[in-house]
C-alpha cells in the first residue's frame, strides 16, 4: 500500500505541475500525504483546493479530519461546520464534530484539574 501511495503523490504532483488548478490532484496529493502521516504537507494541499473550489466538501471535510488528528480543534471545528454549512446531511461531518468536541472539552477540563 505505501508503494500505491508514493505512486498517487508523484502522479498527483505531475498533474499539479502541469494544472495548478487541479483541485482533485491537490487532493490526492493530500490524501497521500495522509496515509503517509505527514499531516502538515496534506493540510496545505487540500488548503490549495480549498482556495481553488470554496465549496469543495471534500477539502473541507479532510482538512478538518486533518486538524483534529493534530489536536487543532478550533480549526477542525471550522472546517467541520463548514462542512456541515455546505452539506447538512454529512454524516461523517457531524460524527467528526461530536469527536472534536468531547476531546477538547476532555482535555480543556483535565488541564484545570492539574491546574
Amino acid at each position: 500500500m505505501t508503494q500505491i501511495m508514493l505512486i498517487v503523490t508523484v502522479i498527483a504532483g505531475l498533474l499539479i505541475a502541469f494544472n495548478q488548478n487541479d483541485v482533485d490532484a491537490f487532493n490526492s496529493r493530500a490524501d497521500a500525504y495522509r496515509f503517509k502521516e505527514q499531516y502538515n504537507e496534506a493540510i496545505s494541499d487540500h488548503t490549495k483546493a480549498i482556495l481553488l473550489d470554496s465549496d469543495n466538501v471534500y477539502a473541507y471535510y479532510r482538512r478538518g479530519d486533518l486538524y483534529r488528528r493534530t489536536s487543532q480543534w478550533n480549526l477542525a471545528r471550522a472546517d467541520l461546520n463548514q462542512v456541515l454549512q455546505l452539506d447538512p446531511d454529512h454524516e461523517p461531518a457531524r460524527a467528526s464534530l461530536k469527536a472534536v468536541e468531547s476531546s477538547s472539552k476532555f482535555l480543556s477540563e483535565g488541564y484545570k484539574v492539574f491546574s
